[in-house]
């Protein structure tokens, strides 16, 4: 390998890995690897052929390609502000998937879906979900702090996974996609929620009593005084409510999202990245991903 492919692989990340696919559907017949393609390697055409020239060096068959971070796309799309260098002239995403295709290899969008921003300055353009959304982001009582966020070791700004605006915003972002390129699959990452503490949304609380009957920010807000005052056993099962409502809401979407790709394309593959531990997964982060298998809401699942 040259100086000039070695310093390119490390500008621009190009990570390889040995994909763990957990999948009743997907071929396993043959040994998968696949490499993540984080979305700096897509800002040129020499960084472009280079994923294809480690690609074919490394017998990979699968290629998972950043399209989506911090609420902007790196393909052309009708529904969500895209990356200044890409245009009609230079659509990275098309361009990969002839590539890719050419080596049968098969490409899959990935894309980071409630997480939309990070940092302590709110993003410059206008047009982003982040504004758009501004009230239904994943917070305490108040919207958050980024520098707390931090400190809970979330990464930034969260969507709430409930509102019903926010889904079909979602939806439509990936019909775009699967409508317009040859991608074989679509690959979803941050498909959960950042944790039970930064869970709420003024919506998504009184939605929940006006169903449940208590609001559910008391429980972990004051939880000592919570105890105190009901009881452990009230204050468990509070929890346990709680907690099923937030995975089933993930769970409802997914089904969702699967049936919406495939009435467009059938044989495209729906995926998403989830925590290993499915326990922790599911109360956690509220990605209960045994029973993603077991409904069919996905194709395969790759385990983090």
């Amino acid at each position: 390998m040259n100086d000039k492919f070695s310093i390119s692989m490390k500008r621009y990340l190009i990570f390889l890995i040995l994909i763990i696919f957990i999948s009743k559907y997907y071929d396993l017949s043959a040994q998968k690897k696949a490499i993540w393609v984080v979305r700096d390697a897509l800002k040129d055409r020499y960084s472009i052929d280079q994923i294809i020239v480690t690609a074919k060096k490394a017998n990979i068959s699968d290629i998972f390609l950043q399209v989506r971070a911090l609420g902007k796309v790196y393909f052309l799309s009708n529904v969500e502000p895209v990356v200044n260098f890409v245009n009609k002239d230079f659509d990275p995403l098309k361009i990969v998937i002839e590539k890719a295709h050419q080596h049968n290899i098969k490409i899959h969008a990935w894309l980071n879906i409630f997480y939309i921003w990070s940092g302590k300055d709110p993003p410059d353009d206008p047009k982003h979900c982040f504004y758009k959304f501004y009230d239904f982001i994943l917070r305490k009582r108040n919207f958050p702090d980024y520098q707390e966020l931090r400190k809970q070791g979330i990464e930034g700004f969260f969507l709430d996974p409930q509102y019903e605006d926010i889904k079909q915003y979602l939806i439509r972002l990936i019909i775009d996609l699967v409508e317009n390129y040859q991608v074989d699959g679509v690959h979803l990452d941050y498909f959960r929620y950042p944790g039970v503490d930064f869970s709420f949304t003024p919506q998504n609380r009184t939605q929940f009593m006006l169903s449940n009957f208590f609001d559910p920010y008391y429980i972990y807000s004051r939880t000592k005084d919570y105890v105190k005052d009901r009881g452990f056993e009230v204050y468990q099962f509070a929890d346990e409510v709680y907690r099923n409502s937030l995975a089933s809401s993930l769970s409802l979407f997914l089904k969702r999202i699967h049936s919406e790709i495939k009435k467009i394309k059938s044989e495209l593959y729906l995926s998403v990245a989830v925590k290993p531990d499915p326990v922790q997964a599911k109360y956690r982060y509220f990605q209960d991903w045994i029973s993603w298998l077991e409904k069919n809401y996905c194709d395969f699942l790759v385990i983090m």
